[in-house]
This record gives C-alpha cells, sequence and structure tokens, in this order.
C-alpha cells in the first residue's frame, strides 16, 4: 500500500497573512460575522489565535449566547465550531493559493457528559495539518470534489474537553 504525500507551505505567505491581519481584528471579524454568520456575529466570538499549525476560536459566555433554559446554544456552538474549522481552512486555501471553494455538508456533534452549559468556551482545530493536507490533496490532484471529515475541539473555560465536534467538509472548483 502506498501513502501519497502532499506538500503545502509551513510559513504564512503574502495572501495567508492578509487573511489572518483581516480576521484576526476582532472588529473586522465581529463585522464579517454580523454579515455573513449572523448568529455568531452577535454572540461576541473571536478568533484566539489563527496560525496554519493552530486555529482557536473564543465564544464568550452571554446574554447573546444562551438558548430559552440559560444554556449556551446549539447554534452558537456550532457556528463557534464551524467557523473555527472554516477559519483553519480558509487560511490554507488563501495560503497555498488554491481556487477551491469549501462548503460544508454534515457535522456530528457529540456533548460529552459533564460539558458545562454556561461558561465561556473556546474550539479548537484538533489537527490543523489535516486541513493543510486536506487543501494540498484538492490543488495537487485537481478533483471537481473532495470531500474530508475535520474535527473541532470544545473546550470549557478550565481547559476541559466538553464536546467534539465532526465536520464533513467539501472543497470544489469554482463554477
Amino acid at each position: 500500500m502506498s501513502t501519497t504525500t502532499y506538500d503545502y507551505p509551513t510559513t504564512l505567505n503574502d495572501a495567508g497573512m492578509a487573511f489572518k491581519n483581516r480576521v484576526q481584528n476582532p472588529n473586522m471579524f465581529r463585522a464579517y460575522m454580523l454579515a455573513k454568520q449572523t448568529t455568531l456575529g452577535v454572540t461576541g466570538a473571536y478568533l484566539d489565535v489563527i496560525e496554519l499549525d493552530h486555529v482557536r476560536l473564543i465564544l464568550p459566555s452571554s446574554f447573546t449566547t444562551k438558548d430559552l433554559f440559560g444554556r449556551t446554544s446549539t447554534a452558537a456552538l456550532l457556528g463557534a465550531a464551524e467557523m473555527c474549522s472554516a477559519a483553519a481552512l480558509m487560511l490554507q486555501l488563501r495560503n497555498q493559493r488554491s481556487t477551491y471553494r469549501p462548503k460544508l455538508k454534515s457535522l456530528q456533534f457529540n456533548v460529552l457528559d459533564d460539558a458545562p452549559d454556561h461558561e465561556l468556551m473556546s474550539f479548537e482545530t484538533e489537527s490543523a495539518e489535516a486541513h493543510a493536507l486536506f487543501v494540498a490533496q484538492a490543488t495537487e490532484e485537481r478533483p471537481d470534489e473532495l470531500t474530508q471529515d475535520l474535527k473541532v475541539l470544545g473546550r470549557n473555560q478550565h481547559g476541559e474537553l466538553s464536546h467534539e465536534i465532526t465536520l464533513t467538509w467539501s472543497l470544489s472548483q469554482p463554477e
């Protein structure tokens, strides 16, 4: 069985740095989220870390993230997980100068039994390298569409694992 390896940049180039600078600015990120993903835009979420090897998004605990029962809403949790993974993908797409477009196909959401439901949370890519390899594979093989499962981990304010979210992304050629 042969294993194919894919090359990808391990440092940020100008396109990757431009994307990072745009989304790492909390005001720009909030404005973008209000326009594109309103649920997340009103929560005050922000990208704490956006690097080629690690992406972490912070989801504050406030009235804007609560459901009718006072718990963190599922919409806010899923929006944070999606945006964390999407930011990692977009950074890789820009940095690898890929023309592919990402699309979320499905997700699996696992809440651990003792997960808190009313405190600040962070979401981080389990493996930013998996995001890089996904983009590199699409860029090198040039399929019409490529699908990959990528995982995001949710942690409570004490750093304890509370959620596991597997997102199935596809990358496709622009129309």
